[in-house]
């Protein structure tokens, strides 16, 4: 019993890491965007109960390959399960998806760059579309909106924003107007920017391009 306790607790603490930590890249924010949804949608303890329903197919897996596995249970198999097993499209039942193929042995190897806080996983290779654009086309206070957002807790922003180490991944899917009626015009500019060119986030730095089309800000 004790086991399931902390198989269970591996579950939620991965599923939060994943949610307020994601991986910079288009993979992580997607699935960080989508576990919030599921938050949004079902509430934060409804959402536990479902993940902590899963201890028992994680432990099967685990139980296949105990022994071969090379690496942590913790902070390495559950991550890696999580991330190739959980389908977040649907935020009122994120579930299993059994047609996911599983790993080979030569994949369990970690992946040198691709983590999530302090877990470091083989992760399945997904495309993903984004531009670098300067902080310069921000003003600087939204740039100061943009650091208070991104200490917030997720279902406090109004945008799912991350930080990233000289300024801030943006995503650009639809807003409503509830959503655009809070952020600033310099902002829904970019992602307007983003949205043309089919972009799925923005990358915002303080050494990308300045784009010639975009208003420039000195700070």
């Amino acid at each position: 019993m004790r086991a399931r306790f902390e198989t269970a607790a591996c579950l939620w603490e991965t599923v939060l890491e994943f949610r307020d930590s994601p991986v910079p890249d288009a993979e992580g924010l997607e699935r960080a965007c989508a576990i919030r949804r599921a938050c949004a949608v079902l509430g934060t303890a409804a959402l536990r109960l479902l993940v902590v329903g899963w201890v028992d197919p994680l432990e099967a897996a685990w139980r296949s390959r105990e022994g071969e596995f090379p690496l942590a249970f913790d902070w390495d198999f559950v991550p890696r399960w999580i991330a190739e097993r959980i389908d977040w499209s649907d935020p009122r039942n994120p579930s299993i998806d059994v047609a996911k193929p599983g790993r080979s042995r030569q994949s369990d190897a970690p992946m040198p760059g691709l983590t999530v806080g302090s877990y470091t996983h083989q992760l399945a290779i997904e495309e993903g579309r984004y531009c670098v654009l300067s902080t310069a086309h921000l003003t600087v206070q939204t740039a100061d909106l943009l650091d208070r957002w991104a200490s917030w807790p997720p279902s406090d922003r109004p945008i799912d924003i991350a930080a990233s180490v000289f300024g801030w991944f943006v995503p650009v899917y639809a807003l409503t107007e509830e959503c655009r009626a809070r952020l600033p015009d310099d902002l829904l500019r970019l992602i307007a920017f983003g949205r043309e060119r089919s972009f799925q986030f923005l990358l915002l730095d303080c050494d990308g391009e300045r784009f010639r089309d975009l208003p420039v800000h000195t700070w």
